[in-house]
């Protein structure tokens, strides 16, 4: 069994191995508060709105933290796709942290862009204020 000093270094640096793992759950958790205050804050009848459309605006909330999510898929598979060259010589190798988060990466990443893109959708189909009241 190796111990920590006799491990291979890891094959890409753990700041990026973070940024493919937290990306698009940080994105998508910053999409659903603001899309959410945005909008109640448009639709309140009694407050001066500062918000003119409460659709146009949670649908720009979800294009703008949907391109931080989809750079966040794309770094996780560019880490993905590092670690699998590197362990192609042995395929067998025990899996290290590097494999975990680039692949937890990659799952996590698609299941939360696609969380933004659901996110879009309400707003396009119906009137965002109905559901708010």
């Amino acid at each position: 069994m190796a111990t920590l000093s006799q491990r291979e270094p890891s094959p890409i640096p753990t700041g990026r191995l973070w940024a493919g793992v937290v990306l698009a759950p940080a994105a998508w958790c910053v999409a659903e508060l603001l899309g959410y205050y945005l909008v109640s804050r448009a639709c309140d009848r009694g407050a001066a709105s500062t918000v003119a459309h409460a659709g146009m605006t949670q649908d720009a909330v979800a294009i703008g933290l949907g391109v931080v999510a989809v750079v966040g898929l794309v770094i996780a598979a560019g880490n993905w796709q590092r670690v699998r060259k590197r362990s192609t010589p042995n395929p067998a190798a025990a899996w290290g942290r590097a494999h975990f988060m680039a692949l937890a990466g990659v799952v996590a990443s698609a299941l939360f862009v696609l969380g933004i893109v659901l996110f879009a959708l309400p707003p396009l189909l119906g009137n965002a204020c109905d559901q708010v009241r």
